[in-house]
């Protein structure tokens, strides 16, 4: 199945409508200034190596500074801060580990089942372009399963196993809580896919269909539309080659377009966090 681009899925041929760096710095801020003046509990969910802390690190800017290395394994809850409007006071949005073990199940518990409720959850998917695949690798050729799309299937189950856990988790929240909150689903590392925008679309967003959707819908049917609501944007946080045995996918946008994917992405953000 394929899908029909939602709006804010296509980039366009010319961006003189944004500042680039400009604008994701100025929607960041008004996202979490959003989140701080009304003191809200936002949570990124994802499996390991799916993009959780590039996509921070690039939201925030630590991804421009000198240096910078996109991010090893994180075990622990990684936090976004920023000044608030109120004076001496901080925010933070907090990612919950992909890695499975204990670091993982302690950041769901503190973040997911707190006495807080969540008002939004991100959850970032990467359309079976997961990173640190050195176990699925071996375990597939041990399988005679050694293709790029054999790879990719692997982690698409995987990805919809981690989200199963993850919705149940915040069905427990609801039942905690019965607050309303929503979801947007990061659809990340979008500069390996452009000319598969279409499929990805059909896989994640509303619309859609497949095994990630059918969760979704499930999920919304037992709480309702009125508590749940969701949407999914492709965004790409780094530019960087994706390689698998002899199979290696280059970036098809520029750094141009990678900045306005991520401005779009932030100003998406912003209006949830409203």
């Amino acid at each position: 199945m394929t899908l029909a681009l939602p709006p804010g899925w296509a980039l366009p041929a010319a961006i003189e409508a944004y500042k680039r760096r400009q604008d994701i710095a100025s929607a960041w801020r008004s996202v979490l200034n959003v989140i701080a003046g009304k003191k809200r509990h936002v949570v990124v969910t994802g499996m390991s190596g799916a993009g959780k802390t590039m996509l921070l690190s690039a939201l925030t800017g630590a991804a421009e500074r000198r240096g910078f290395r996109p991010p090893e394994r994180s075990l622990g809850v990684e936090r976004a801060r920023v000044q608030a409007k109120e004076p001496r006071r901080r925010i933070a949005l907090a990612v919950v580990p992909g890695q499975p073990g204990y670091h993982r199940v302690a950041a769901q518990d503190d973040l997911l089942l707190s006495k807080k409720p969540v008002d939004g959850v991100v959850h970032v998917v990467c359309n079976g372009y997961a990173a640190f695949h050195a176990e699925a690798v071996a375990m597939l050729r041990r399988q005679g399963a050694s293709s790029l799309e054999s790879l990719r299937t692997y982690y698409h189950d995987r990805e919809a196993e981690d989200f199963k856990e993850t919705l149940d988790l915040l069905r427990r929240s609801w039942k905690k809580h019965h607050k309303p909150f929503w979801m947007m689903v990061a659809v990340a590392k979008a500069d390996l896919y452009q000319e598969g925008l279409p499929e990805a679309a059909a896989r994640y967003a509303p619309g859609g269909d497949g095994p990630f959707i059918d969760l979704l819908r499930e999920f919304q049917g037992r709480i309702g539309s009125d508590n749940f609501q969701w949407d999914a944007q492709p965004v790409c946080s780094w530019l960087e080659t994706f390689t698998y045995g002899d199979v290696t996918i280059s970036p098809q946008i520029d750094m141009m377009k990678r900045d306005h994917s991520l401005a779009m992405f932030a100003s998406t953000l912003e209006r949830h966090c409203v």
